[in-house]
């Protein structure tokens, strides 16, 4: 059986762009090719339609877009994907978040405890080196973090303690990522 993610840059209904949701839609595409026989992906800019998902389906995997503009209302979802099951892993990213200063980063993650994990930077090789990092420790999130694994450009709490590592390097052929367009 696959693994669903779910790939989140959602907005509501009067603030939605009819757009795809590109930043995160690359991710998901990068992942995809990495991970085609293992994962079923999602992806929503609707809170509407996802809301509608997530009270019939819970992902394994629920992953968010991380603007000024949607940060309550994706933190809001994924509180509730938690409430309804806590095994589901979060993973939050994009520029809401400080790049350059540890404390803050820090007590972000501490104020927003149903993040399990968030992705610094360009995301499409953190968030394929967290999921390898994931489907070797069959999901169990508490392995994965009391290891103290350095996933590059991937940072969580364990214990109150914050785990950083350096962003990996830029994708250096933007070829390498599919087109979302095409998933």
């Amino acid at each position: 059986m696959k693994t669903t993610i779910t790939f989140s840059d959602i907005a509501h209904r009067e603030h939605t762009a009819k757009v795809i949701p590109l930043g995160i839609s690359m991710i998901a595409a990068y992942a995809y090719k990495h991970f085609k026989d293992k994962i079923n992906v999602e992806i929503f800019k609707s809170a509407d339609s996802f809301t509608q998902y997530i009270d019939k389906n819970i992902p394994k995997i629920a992953c968010f877009a991380n603007y000024i503009w949607n940060a309550n209302l994706s933190y809001q979802a994924a509180s509730r994907i938690k409430k309804k099951e806590p095994g589901t892993i979060t993973v939050f990213g994009g520029p809401n978040y400080s790049l350059n200063e540890v404390q803050e980063q820090k007590e972000f993650l501490i104020s927003h405890p149903n993040i399990d994990f968030y992705i610094v930077g360009e995301g499409e090789e953190p968030f394929v080196n967290l999921l390898k990092e994931l489907f070797k420790h069959n999901f169990d999130v508490k392995k994965v973090k009391e290891q103290k694994l350095k996933i590059g450009g991937c940072h969580y709490i364990i214990n109150g303690e914050f785990i950083t590592s350096p962003m990996p390097k830029p994708i250096a052929n933007l070829d390498d990522i599919p087109s979302p367009y095409l998933l």
